[in-house]
């Protein structure tokens, strides 16, 4: 019988199972055997605890004791329903109900027993749960066209035709701060620390600075760069940027990114894209040096790495596939980020 740990019961209706974990026995855990339509509430720790997660899951299963079983009376209350009605509270407000502190937070039993929910006529908890998984096929949709778009891309960056060249024959690898020294001080120019480079690319937050505050102890770039982490894990998790959107045209960032200026024989965003391939950076980490936790790709391997150069007509087209791509990942981004309101504005019309 398979157990779920409380960090594999994720929230809404997902699970991972990445690692699984086996009962040598099931005598005397029927009370903690599941079933379809339980409801299941993360009771312990930090970011945790107050996670709720429909199970309607084949097979047999077990939770183990970090896990509270909400067992519903079915014929008032629809598991979805309940479901949709925590999740409208909130994971992270009922995570607050917890006692305790410094990571050993605790929902209690008499706690969870307390949350109150509307509990309307089943018919109106039927519509909501269909409105509400309407919703959620959509949001699959799009997950799931991000999902094939970023692939393709990647197909793209990988039957890139051309001439084999070294980066260091296409861009400048860290560039000197010289032609910023003469600009006043109080100049503002944008600070991208590593936090603000998303997993997936791109620069997710761009905060303004006045230039004396990062001109020493930070790497200076500038519109138009390439930003590539060179630091365990972040790039392993694909951190990295095309330097678009700086104020003033100039950027100041975390000394664990490679700045690579190109020189105008390779598109900026065809490098990048090259570089952002999940098959390179693993490539990257084979050859990572340094004690573990500092681990870094050395420049001599990014220096070296090499890139098929189109002729200018063939990159132009790249260019604009890959940017059509990217246009679709944006639109299903914000459809997706319109998600949690939509469910609540359901809850709303109806409760």
């Amino acid at each position: 019988m398979q157990i779920i740990k409380s960090g594999q019961a994720r929230g809404y209706k997902d699970f991972d199972f990445t690692h699984k974990y086996y009962l040598a026995s099931a005598d005397g855990l029927d009370e903690r055997q599941l079933q379809k339509g339980d409801i299941l509430i993360n009771s312990t720790g930090v970011g945790t605890a107050g996670r709720v997660t429909l199970f309607d899951l084949d097979g047999l299963f077990v939770a183990d004791s970090h896990i509270t079983i909400l067992r519903l009376d079915q014929k008032r209350t629809l598991p979805g329903y309940v479901l949709y009605a925590l999740a409208h509270i909130g994971f992270k407000n009922i995570e607050a109900m917890a006692n305790g502190a410094s990571g050993q937070i605790e929902l209690p039993l008499s706690t969870i027993e307390r949350i109150k929910i509307p509990l309307p006529p089943l018919a109106v908890q039927q519509q909501i749960v269909a409105e509400i998984e309407a919703i959620e096929a959509q949001e699959a949709v799009d997950k799931q066209q991000i999902q094939e778009c970023r692939e393709e891309m990647e197909q793209v960056m990988e039957n890139m035709p051309g001439t084999p060249t070294p980066v260091r024959s296409l861009a400048q690898i860290n560039p000197p701060k010289d032609e910023v020294a003469k600009l006043p001080a109080d100049s503002l120019v944008s600070f991208i620390d590593m936090a603000s480079l998303s997993n997936e690319g791109g620069i997710t937050h761009n905060e303004d600075r006045p230039l004396s505050a990062v001109q020493k102890g930070y790497t200076y770039f500038r519109e138009g760069d390439v930003l590539f982490a060179k630091i365990t894990p972040c790039m392993e998790n694909g951190k990295g940027a095309l330097a678009i959107g700086l104020t003033n045209k100039i950027g100041f960032g975390s000394t664990e990114f490679f700045v690579i200026r190109p020189n105008g024989l390779l598109k900026a965003e065809l490098l990048y894209r090259f570089l952002q391939r999940r098959s390179y950076r693993a490539e990257a980490e084979k050859v990572m040096t340094g004690a573990s936790g500092h681990r870094r790709v050395p420049k001599t391997f990014l220096e070296n790495t090499l890139v098929n150069v189109p002729s200018p007509a063939e990159q132009e087209t790249l260019a604009i596939q890959l940017q059509n791509l990217e246009n679709r990942i944006r639109e299903a981004q914000a459809r997706l980020a319109g998600v949690a309101g939509q469910k609540a504005e359901v809850l709303k019309r109806y409760l």
